[in-house]
């Protein structure tokens, strides 16, 4: 788990990480699956703040017909966070 994860991850509510790993799926490139004890997500590179601000307003209305997993808002209440790196959001990871 490098550092820049650890950063990104520490602007959410989500308690201790125990595992970071890269996904091989997916259409995006930096997908990463975040486990702690209780809960899968994925940190997703987001390619702007209207990209992931439009994603979590879609997100939002999806969420009550189950066809889409929750984007998690940070500690600051953004549906998105910035880091030198880029901006990312976190949603909870569904099983297939």
């Amino acid at each position: 788990m490098g550092r820049e994860d650890l950063a990104i991850l520490n602007e959410y509510s989500i308690g201790k990480i125990l595992r970071v790993s890269n996904m091989n799926q997916g259409n995006t490139s930096n997908a990463k699956l975040i486990n702690n004890s209780q809960d899968k997500y994925i940190l997703r590179k987001i390619k702007d703040k209207k990209q992931a601000i439009t994603e979590y307003f879609i997100s939002k209305k999806l969420l009550k017909y189950q066809i889409t997993s929750e984007i998690l808002l940070s500690k600051n209440n953004h549906p998105f966070v910035i880091k030198k790196s880029g901006i990312y959001n976190l949603q909870r990871y569904i099983e297939h």
